[in-house]
């Protein structure tokens, strides 16, 4: 659906009569200091790729204000003898005024439009991005589990960034096609053509086939009609692979819909593959989502399977109905704990080797799948190479995850001796927060063996640095470690608070890991005072976000806290 459609009056009145009281050259003056003068461009070749409704052009742009010219993206609207003239100057006018308000480090920046209405030309002006788009990115680059994930994540916040403006804005086709990778190797939003701004909040009937309903989009229209239990479609789809069941049957795109094609797209950025992409007909995907067959390895795909996390998320955003879809803030809440770091520029064919810190994440993904003999190999191989890079950060933080893992395997003497090392070498490089986590990982050591006063004193002063550095995540951390010493004490109270402003403080932060621990912690304080029912119950909590997450090291804590 493009932005016209939206001021047609499908589905917001109110917008699209207000929109059409003003004129689309009322509209583009409002933007006048991004009218670039056509003498400025200069269109490179041919176009580089074509869209529903425009194509994109790389060009070369040299201003007065700038000191060299600078290589752009031109995405040109297509126009022919049959275009409604009226309508292609306020869709180009309307997705103008929607990317004029937008400033996101993840969704395209608009730097400037060309138009002359009378003789069909219409253009916005972009920054180039070499890397193409994510599936293209990921084609060529060597990217394991912790760099799709920073993609994920970037995609995650731009979307959030967009239904969280006010008015909410719904881009309307997401997908990996419209999602660039910069310089940086950040994923860039990108394709406003479909998107609006959502003035009033609908209300949502459960979804079911529409008679003669019409579906528009960037391609020609899909017919949907119903004879009886019959379902017929006729013609071809536009991006029907990530649009929503609503959509589908008929409804304007909103923000559920685009949280199904967010589902989509992580899966796109884990697995190389595109929605149904064992059905090569567009009829029989369209089918396929009307009728809720999405495909079987959505759970048992290798590569989702890595990080269980993801798949729950995939499959909460792949719900039938809009309402049972997570928002954007929660998804991006969810991706914000799970392992990543931005991807490098190894290609699937150089030997270069995996950096210290991609290292490091994927340990800890074997770590929190209880492979601690798979994480111990990843996080010396960290070690080692931070050490030949001189990345002194990275090595402390190595130290740090080999204390974690020789701890959760009994092996005290070796676990305090890496918190330690982890310890001096955050302190003589000034990192707080690192300082914190040494210290807090050494508390769970004394603790461990039975050394309250000694873990005492090792979590109060991480709890302090908390404070200073005002990092409250960090302090529900510490928080846990101060309950497991009061537990140990029978201080019973005291304990129960630590784990309540612990789970309060995961909670807001969307943290669920830490939400599982400190439930753990609670049940446990239940048990000590005989409240068995009450313990149970939140034993069940914590382990069913543990197998949700699909951390089996929490999940080990959790089955402990029960046994005993």
């Amino acid at each position: 659906m493009n932005g016209m459609d939206d001021v047609e009056g499908h589905g917001l009145p109110s917008e699209a009569k207000q929109f059409n009281k003003i004129s689309a050259i009322d509209i583009l003056e409002q933007h006048s200091s991004l009218r670039i003068d056509p003498s400025e461009i200069k269109i490179d070749g041919r176009p580089h790729a074509k869209g529903g409704q425009a194509d994109v052009t790389s060009a070369t742009l040299q201003r007065a204000t700038m000191e060299q010219e600078t290589r752009v993206a031109v995405k040109k609207l297509r126009y022919d003898s049959e275009t409604d003239n009226d309508k292609f100057s306020k869709s180009f006018a309307y997705e103008v005024d929607i990317l004029a308000g937008l400033s996101h480090p993840n969704i395209i920046k608009l730097l400037g439009f060309l138009e002359n209405f009378e003789i069909g030309n219409a253009c916005m002006v972009f920054t180039w991005e070499d890397n193409g788009n994510v599936q293209e990115f990921l084609a060529r680059k060597a990217c394991d589990i912790p760099e799709r994930i920073s993609l994920i994540k970037d995609v995650t916040d731009g979307v959030e960034y967009l239904h969280t403006r006010q008015p909410p804005i719904c881009h309307g086709d997401l997908k990996s096609l419209n999602i660039l990778v910069n310089s940086l190797h950040r994923a860039i939003i990108t394709d406003f053509g479909s998107a609006r701004a959502l003035r009033r909040k609908r209300e949502r009937k459960a979804t079911k086939p529409k008679p003669n309903t019409d579906i528009r989009g960037a391609s020609p229209q899909i017919n949907v009609s119903v004879t009886g239990n019959q379902l017929t479609l006729t013609g071809p789809s536009w991006s029907v692979r990530w649009a929503s069941p609503e959509v589908v049957l008929g409804d304007d795109p909103d923000l559920p819909s685009d949280m199904w094609a967010v589902g989509w797209v992580v899966w796109e950025i884990i697995t190389d593959k595109v929605p149904f992409h064992e059905l090569c007909n567009e009829v029989a995907v369209t089918m396929a989502v009307i009728e809720r067959t999405n495909p079987s390895d959505i759970g048992n795909n290798a590569q989702m399977l890595q990080i269980v996390s993801l798949c729950s998320l995939v499959k909460d955003c792949l719900a039938y109905e809009p309402a049972s879809r997570p928002t954007a803030s929660k998804c991006s809440a969810s991706v914000k704990w799970m392992p990543s770091v931005a991807p490098t520029d190894r290609t699937k064919s150089s030997a270069e080797s995996r950096s210290a810190a991609l290292l490091l994440n994927m340990g800890y993904m074997r770590y929190s799948q209880n492979d601690h003999e798979a994480a111990t190999a990843l996080f010396n191989k960290a070690l080692t190479s931070a050490r030949r890079t001189q990345d002194t950060l990275s090595a402390a933080a190595a130290q740090n995850w080999l204390g974690e893992v020789h701890l959760a395997q009994h092996r005290y003497s070796e676990a305090e001796s890496s918190f330690s090392h982890a310890r001096d070498t955050y302190t003589g490089l000034g990192d707080a927060l690192g300082r914190m986590r040494a210290l807090d990982g050494l508390g769970g050591v004394y603790h461990a063996q039975l050394l309250l006063d000694k873990a005492e004193e090792s979590f109060m002063e991480a709890e302090s640095i908390c404070i200073q550095i005002g990092d409250d995540v960090a302090r529900a951390t510490v928080l846990n470690g101060i309950g497991a010493v009061r537990l140990m004490q029978c201080r019973y109270s005291e304990a129960k608070e630590c784990y309540a402003q612990a789970l309060a403080i995961y909670g807001r932060a969307g943290n669920d890991l830490g939400r599982a621990n400190s439930l753990s912690g609670l049940g446990s304080v239940a048990h000590k005072q005989r409240r068995y029912k009450e313990a149970e119950k939140t034993f069940e909590k914590a382990e069913g976000i543990c197998v949700r997450i699909g951390n089996e090291m929490g999940r080990a804590n959790v089955l402990n806290g029960v046994a005993a």
